[in-house]
């Protein structure tokens, strides 16, 4: 089973990024997967604590607070450190904050998001 874990808000935005991920994951793999949602920074903290195993992520860090969320996926790259990691930023986000080894994200997607952008 591959699980995938997507911190994203507004909660419709989350809704179709689940979508399109959804329908990338049974176009591309036989494979179950578990979804998990977050929609907050606060949540995202505490799953890095967790024993749960997760194969990808999708870490939007303009939710809430962006230094939680980086600081959500410094642990979280440390937990999982195999794992795919996407972020999600917008333009006011300065790449320096997350580009960087503690979080080694693989993918950046730029907000405003669109399913053209997520399916690429």
């Amino acid at each position: 089973m591959i699980a995938m874990l997507i911190a994203d808000s507004p909660e419709a935005e989350r809704k179709e990024l689940l979508r399109e991920l959804r329908w990338q994951a049974a176009r591309l793999t036989e494979d179950d997967w578990r979804w998990i949602e977050c929609d907050s920074s606060q949540e995202l903290l505490t799953w890095p604590d967790r024993d749960d195993k997760i194969d990808l992520m999708c870490l939007d860090l303009t939710m809430n607070s962006t230094e939680q969320v980086l600081a959500a996926a410094e642990k979280l790259r440390g937990a999982h450190p195999v794992a795919h990691m996407i972020l999600i930023a917008n333009s006011r986000i300065s790449p320096v904050k997350y580009m960087r080894p503690a979080i080694s994200a693989q993918s950046l997607l730029l907000k405003p998001l669109d399913g053209g952008s997520v399916r690429e």
